[in-house]
């Protein structure tokens, strides 16, 4: 199954994901021709979203990216992705109705400005260095 392979996870995940999507289905139920499209953005993020050639004007690829566009033909709402700058962004999330983003890493400087949906794949990240230099790197993170 092609879908399996570009997203890792199990079944019961993507079960998850498409059960926070129903709402957006049901709402979709009845198509209005004049429906405004909602605007999806996001940045690159190899290799959850990002163009092969590394301008926005590139198709926009990445297994986070066909998840969206998976649950997004699934609800019949009309929309459109677009790949832009993170400081634009942000911007447009703050100050644009119909808009969402995805790829987006969930803080608690973020939680209460945003509905959340649901986590796309869980991410750990790493403060490292070279062993060698371990006297110039800080030990804690406070």
């Amino acid at each position: 199954m092609y879908f399996r392979k570009i997203y890792p996870y199990k079944p019961s995940e993507l079960f998850l994901l498409c059960m926070l999507v129903l709402p957006l289905t049901i709402i979709a139920a009845e198509p209005q021709k004049n429906q405004e499209k909602i605007l999806i953005l996001t940045d690159q993020l190899f290799p959850l979203n990002y163009t092969a050639g590394g301008t926005d004007e590139e198709p926009i690829l990445g297994y986070a990216t066909q998840l969206v566009q998976a649950l997004m033909e699934e609800s019949k709402l009309p929309y459109n992705i677009v790949l832009v700058p993170w400081a634009r962004l942000v911007r447009k999330m703050n100050n644009t109705e119909n808009v969402m983003d995805f790829s987006v890493s969930r803080t608690t400087q973020r939680d209460p400005l945003y509905h959340w949906i649901g986590e796309i794949i869980p991410v750990r990240i790493f403060l490292f260095g070279k062993r060698s230099n371990l006297k110039l790197l800080p030990r804690t993170l406070e």
